[in-house]
């Protein structure tokens, strides 16, 4: 499996928020997140972050399948 950036920005998006909102939410910088979102591979602890912030499981970012 590997790490899929684009579902971050979905998630985000799909949920109405802003990428500074989503960044504070998950306490981690807007330039961070921007990162991710362009294709940056995130640690382990960001990714629980992120997960816990838009209200997912991890594993929903290395997701095999369409992005919708």
């Amino acid at each position: 499996m590997r790490y899929r950036h684009e579902v971050v920005r979905f998630l985000r998006e799909q949920r109405g928020l802003r990428i500074d909102a989503l960044a504070m939410k998950a306490r981690i910088s807007v330039r961070q997140l921007r990162y991710l979102e362009h294709g940056a591979i995130p640690r382990a602890d960001t990714l629980g972050k992120l997960a816990h912030a838009l209200g997912v499981s991890v594993q929903e970012f290395f997701r095999n399948g369409r992005v919708a």
